[in-house]
This record gives structure tokens, C-alpha cells and sequence, in this order.
């Protein structure tokens, strides 16, 4: 009986059968799904006595800050408020140091958010970084293209800008985020 459990958590499902080898109690695949972690959770507690009962205390606060992502902005526009839903975004693009939320109906807000806190705050399950100017909604990708040395070329709904080139690196990510 293993003395502690471990459940492996990454991005790559190369190391699956070495996880197993080495008594993993589950794998998990980034982002981690709340539902995957409640259910791993629950695996540690069938196996749980006198001397896994340390490690599951800690785990509970794991699985009870699983993350929150935004749902609302309220932004400053002019002499109002707005409030823009996440899911209302198509695409959000840096130009000039100025961060634009572009809605599906084609309005757009300011947003007083750098596009790292953006890619924090955003459900990576409904937007995926493209490149250093664009955070797209999965709703908003209107067509994707192959382009050279395995880039990618991506054209938004309601985006005029038609060279937004994911890297190769980011490419590989990118595929296997839309086949999720």
C-alpha cells in the first residue's frame, strides 16, 4: 500500500502509463476540469485511513478554489456604465497599448485590463490568446487557415485585420484547444 497518493496533473498525455507505473492515483490534463479534480478527490477518499486522512484536508481547499472566471466587465464608456458579458465578446485585441473588447454585435468597450489579467480572468474553455494582440472567443473564429512553417492564420468575425498569425508553438495548442 502506497504510503501517499499523487494525482499527476499536466499537459502532455505522454506520461500516463509512467503516472500509472509510479502509483498515480489519477491523471489529469491541463486546464484542470473541476469535475476531473472532484472525482480524483473522490478516488483518494475510498483509499483514504488514520494515515491519508492528512492529505485530504489540504486537497479540499484545492478543490474549492477551483477558479471563477469573469463573466461580467462593467466598463466606462463616456458619461455611462456598460456591462458586457464575457460571453457577449467575439475578440479582444491590443492596438496601441489600448485593450478593445469587440462584441458579437459589433459594439466595442475599452477595457481597463492588461491581456495577461485578461487571459487569467477569461475561461480558457471559451478563449485561447492567439498572439500577443488577440484573445479570441471560440464563438468569435470565423475561419483558420494553415500558413508557413505550421503557423496558423486566423480570421475573426467583424475583425478587419486578416494577417492574425498564430506561432507554431502556440499552434499545437491551439488545435487541440478547439477539439476539446
Amino acid at each position: 500500500m502506497p504510503q501517499s497518493f499523487v494525482i499527476f496533473t499536466t499537459a502532455y498525455d505522454e506520461y500516463a502509463m509512467e503516472a500509472i507505473k509510479n502509483n498515480g492515483l489519477d491523471y489529469l490534463m491541463k486546464p484542470i476540469d473541476a469535475d476531473e479534480l472532484r472525482a480524483a478527490i473522490g478516488k483518494l477518499r475510498l483509499n483514504r485511513n488514520a494515515q491519508q486522512s492528512a492529505v485530504v484536508s489540504p486537497l479540499h481547499g484545492v478543490l474549492n478554489d477551483t477558479r471563477q472566471y469573469r463573466e461580467r466587465f462593467l466598463i466606462t464608456k463616456g458619461d455611462e456604465l456598460c456591462m458586457l458579458c464575457a460571453d457577449d465578446i467575439s475578440y479582444i485585441n491590443m492596438h496601441d497599448n489600448r485593450i478593445t473588447a469587440f462584441a458579437v454585435d459589433g459594439t466595442f468597450y475599452p477595457l481597463p485590463m492588461s491581456m495577461n489579467d485578461l487571459e487569467q480572468a477569461l475561461d480558457p474553455a471559451r478563449f485561447f490568446r492567439l498572439n500577443r494582440q488577440y484573445i479570441a472567443n471560440i464563438k468569435g473564429i470565423r475561419k483558420i487557415s494553415f500558413y508557413f512553417g505550421s503557423k496558423l492564420m486566423v480570421k475573426l468575425k467583424g475583425c478587419e485585420d486578416d494577417n492574425i498569425v498564430i506561432s507554431k508553438e502556440k499552434a499545437t495548442l491551439f488545435k487541440k484547444w478547439l477539439e476539446k
